[in-house]
């Protein structure tokens, strides 16, 4: 009789087992078994040291310091925490190493206060970290402290979002180096979002941005990207919802800084004082704009910098800005493009560039249904442009905008203003093909100020030849 109760209850436990399963439950003492991927990933790090991690489920802690010295892999759905309060304890990446993040990380921030190196420690030498996954910081600090202290260290970042804390005072990646090795940070994609203490600290150092976002940081100065001493050089990727208490939402440039764009986007950012998208500021700091489009104010709409003075571009004490051809920002919903003035450097004053006619469009045109009627004359690369505009000829058209091929331009006469919008293109025959012309008015200073109302900005459209 015994016997068969002690059957019995067997069977009831594969019975319960068996119910559990299909039920897509844990059977009891099974929730510690640890996944295929995250038993895969501790047994590479027991490989490098043995002992210093532990896995659970998907998830794998490390409980003592490692060297990474190839490639090392956090799978998709595998969580990796380097979070144990131990300062002692690292996770290295040495010369030649690829971190590949499919993964969540959580890291344990880098503090001057408590702990100057942090759990994610960069050795000199040559390291990667790439994948499609996150790491987020889990204590105040930063995520990556990438310094030339006691050899050369370049650090390139792609695909990989790097998540930072509300309550933070640090930046999420610091850059810096002393005056024997360099340290280098290259942002090829991914993301730096949600931290204040701001996205990047660049100190004597070089920032290269070529893809990726910067993103929804805050700091005191430099809310995106934040340059003293150093390098910044951005050929593509966008710095967008960015926020500065002081200056420079987007970027601050400072202190012998120097800032070379060539591509990419800065816009939506903004500033408690000045340079709601890029502020250049104090002795020697340069801005150099090649390429790439900075959107200036709240009147160019949602992705508009703003700051309560100079939401554009704020040049101030002893800083200077050169425009080359390339590169467009916006002010007060005005497109400013190319030019070669260098601006003032009075702390109240905004930097504006020369804006230019795209080459294929400059000269004289007349239209083809009536030349004696009306044309395009003098689109010339002037400082600032202008264009004289038949019958309509009483001054000076100002250009103020390009937005892709649509143009705004401006006129004023004896006190008073009127904007014309229209869509410019050159065909294949070379010829100007307008469109879509409209008055636009300016406060309450319309069109209808002028002596030549018997005309239209619908006279404008039509297609015109060059002349020689």
């Amino acid at each position: 009789m015994k016997k068969n109760k002690v059957m019995v209850l067997g069977m009831s436990a594969i019975a319960l087992a068996l119910i559990l399963a299909f039920a897509g439950c844990t059977v009891p003492g099974e929730e510690n078994t640890p996944s295929p991927a995250a038993a895969q990933l501790a047994a590479e790090l027991n490989a490098i040291q043995p002992g210093s991690a532990t896995s659970n489920g998907n998830v794998v802690t490390l409980t003592s310091t490692v060297w990474v010295q190839n490639n090392l892999t956090v799978p998709e759905s595998v969580v990796l925490n380097l979070t144990t309060d131990d300062v002692n304890v690292r996770f290295n990446l040495q010369d030649g190493a690829t971190l590949t993040v499919n993964g969540t990380v959580n890291a344990r921030g880098h503090s001057e206060e408590i702990d100057w190196r942090g759990m994610i420690s960069i050795d000199p030498g040559t390291i990667v970290i790439n994948g499609n996954g996150t790491i987020n910081l889990s204590s105040e600090g930063r995520i990556l402290s990438i310094y030339g202290g006691h050899g050369q260290v370049s650090l390139t970042l792609d695909g990989v979002t790097l998540v930072g804390l509300d309550d933070n005072s640090e930046s999420l990646v610091w850059v810096g180096e002393d005056n024997e090795f360099t340290s280098e940070f290259t942002m090829k994609s991914g993301a730096i979002t949600g931290n204040n203490g701001g996205g990047v600290n660049v100190w004597n150092a070089t920032f290269i941005m070529s893809g990726g976002t910067i993103s929804g940081n805050n700091a005191d100065i430099g809310g995106g990207v934040d340059v003293s001493k150093g390098t910044f050089t951005m050929s593509g990727g966008t710095i967008s919802g960015n926020t500065a208490d002081r200056f420079g939402g987007g970027v601050a440039v400072r202190d012998e800084a120097a800032f070379i764009m060539t591509g990419g986007v800065i816009s939506g950012n903004a500033a408690g004082e000045s340079g709601g998208g890029v502020v250049v500021a104090w002795e020697g700091a340069t801005f150099t704009m090649e390429g790439g489009t900075i959107y200036g104010s709240s009147a160019a709409g949602g992705n508009a910098n703003t700051a309560q003075e100079n939401a554009a571009i704020s040049v101030v004490e002893e800083a200077t800005a050169t425009w080359g051809t390339g590169g467009t920002y916006t002010k007060g919903g005005a497109s400013q493009t190319g030019g070669s003035n260098i601006a003032g450097t009075d702390e109240t004053l905004i930097a504006i560039p020369a804006p230019l006619f795209p080459e294929n469009m400059l000269g004289n045109w007349d239209k083809d249904d009536d030349s004696s009627f009306i044309g395009f004359y003098n689109l010339m690369d002037r400082n600032p442009p202008d264009a004289r505009i038949r019958p309509f000829n009483i001054a000076d058209w100002i250009l103020e905008d390009i937005s892709g091929n649509i143009y705004t331009l401006s006129a004023t006469n004896g006190g008073w203003r009127m904007d014309l919008k229209f869509t410019a293109t050159i065909d294949t025959d070379g010829k100007l093909i307008i469109s879509g012309a409209e008055e636009i008015a300016f406060g309450d200073n319309t069109i209808s100020g002028f002596s030549y109302t018997e005309y239209s900005a619908s006279d404008l459209n039509g297609t015109y030849t060059k002349q020689p």
